[in-house]
């Protein structure tokens, strides 16, 4: 039905609507159709990460009574555990915090105390970009220290971007230099491999496998150079960071190794036939991607480049390399 104030100015239609009563009813469309229809399935953590996130904010932010409340109601978290149905319970929980604190924040623009004042609310947009464009350590212990909402956007900030493993292997696999050498392998080769060859899922497959295989070498075994000259862009630095002894995090990369080598022979089988003469071209292409793996390996034994003068002796006894590894939290920052 059309409501009493449509197609009218709007002034006319701010007053009509202070006239509109709820006794002049419309029908909202079903909602509840197509995959909506669906009952959404809930994270099992919701109820224990609700009580958690609603209780920290509020005892940071020192809301009154009324305004947990609000919070509770609101129930922030329930959106968050059918959008984040399959997350762990820390993530969970700190996208709570998030969608909590986004919120205040929006209402604090709304109708709170920047709605009016467009130099304090720049003010406290320059401190959010100053929370996201440094470093923990490097952050003046003064700038959230008034400002409770801005602490808890320093918190969840500071969770988010904290690297974890997968997240690690993603972002080194686009800076890995294994790319320019697989793109090479065609022109030594004088190969001649269509597009959809590199399109196919099983190829990709072997591409990111290959590129992670030669991260996840490459640090292990430059790891000491790195950790001497303050680099801890490294797995093993990010694994010191969590807490990890150094032969626990020598061991999760040696864990890592062999689910890729697992996942190399799986993605192999998985390729389908083009027929004899594009087959041929793939296979080498596809054993050239070895040996750039293999040439990663033989010759970070071979040069001086991350174990001095002692190469030769680390060639022999390569078991004895993870002995001497020293502690990755030794000369980093948490």
């Amino acid at each position: 039905m059309n409501l009493p104030f449509q197609n009218k100015p709007l002034q006319a239609q701010r007053e009509e609507r202070d006239d509109f009563e709820m006794d002049d009813h419309v029908t909202i469309p079903d909602m509840f159709v197509s995959f909506l229809a669906q009952e959404p399935r809930i994270n099992p953590h919701y109820e224990r990460v609700k009580g958690e996130s609603e209780t920290w904010i509020a005892e940071l932010c020192q809301y009154s009574q009324k305004d947990y409340q609000k919070h509770v109601q609101m129930d922030f978290p329930y959106f968050v555990s059918i959008w984040a149905r399959e997350a762990e319970l820390e993530e969970l929980r700190t996208i709570c915090d998030w969608m909590n604190w986004i919120f205040d924040f929006d209402d604090m623009f709304d109708e709170g105390r920047f709605k009016d004042d467009r130099e304090q609310a720049a003010r406290h947009v320059s401190d959010l970009m100053n929370v996201m464009q440094s470093e923990s350590k490097d952050r003046s212990s003064s700038l959230s220290a008034g400002d409770p909402l801005l602490r808890v956007f320093e918190s969840v900030w500071d969770r988010v971007s904290q690297p974890n493993e997968q997240r690690f292997l993603a972002l080194r696999r686009q800076t890995v230099g294994a790319g320019p050498c697989f793109a090479l392998i065609e022109y030594f080769y004088a190969l001649d491999l269509p597009d959809q060859i590199f399109d196919n899922p099983a190829m990709q497959q072997l591409d990111r496998i290959a590129r992670e295989m030669i991260v996840i070498q490459n640090d292990a075994l430059s790891f000491p150079k790195e950790l001497a000259g303050g680099i801890d862009q490294n797995l093993i630095a990010l694994y010191g960071h969590q807490g990890m002894p150094p032969q626990e995090a020598y061991d999760r990369i040696n864990v890592l190794l062999k689910e890729r080598y697992r996942e190399w022979y799986l993605a192999q089988a998985n390729l389908p036939q083009w027929g004899e003469a594009i087959d041929k071209q793939v296979q080498k292409y596809i054993r050239a991607m070895q040996d750039v793996i293999t040439a990663n390996v033989y010759w970070s034994f071979h040069t001086t480049r991350y174990f001095g003068k002692n190469t030769d002796e680390e060639v022999v006894q390569r078991i004895e390399l993870r002995a001497r590894i020293p502690n990755p939290k030794q000369g980093l920052d948490p």
